[in-house]
């Protein structure tokens, strides 16, 4: 690719906020040639970097602007702290068979118990 039309294409990702496309075009694009692509099959190696890098951050910043502590997972939830019925209201939920009910979920406790976190 020569380098007006490199300087082009770098112009457009920029413009267009693609900044995983315009990162890692070339690369994908080398890839490609060695591999014999399609257009469509490097359009879309593209399109799915940039869509999944995309994802990745929005995460990240949803967890940051949760204001969430990222050290409270449910991996290291001591669920033994739990009584018994709670524990099995958990795992019915941990199922999330409510989300296809759009059912809603009604938490109770104490002040400073945590149901919000």
């Amino acid at each position: 690719m020569d380098k007006h039309t490199q300087s082009r294409l770098h112009g457009y990702l920029g413009e267009l906020y693609l900044t995983t496309a315009r990162k890692r075009y070339p690369d994908i694009a080398q890839k490609a040639r060695k591999d014999s692509w399609g257009y469509e099959e490097y359009l879309l190696e593209v399109v799915q970097e940039e869509s999944e890098n995309r994802r990745i951050r929005r995460i990240e910043r949803l967890l940051r602007q949760s204001g969430l502590p990222l050290e409270k997972r449910l991996d290291t939830f001591e669920l033994k702290r739990l009584p018994n019925k709670v524990r099995q209201q958990l795992n019915i939920l941990l199922e999330g068979k409510f989300l296809d009910y759009h059912e809603n979920i009604l938490i109770f406790g104490n002040p400073g118990s945590g149901k919000t976190q």
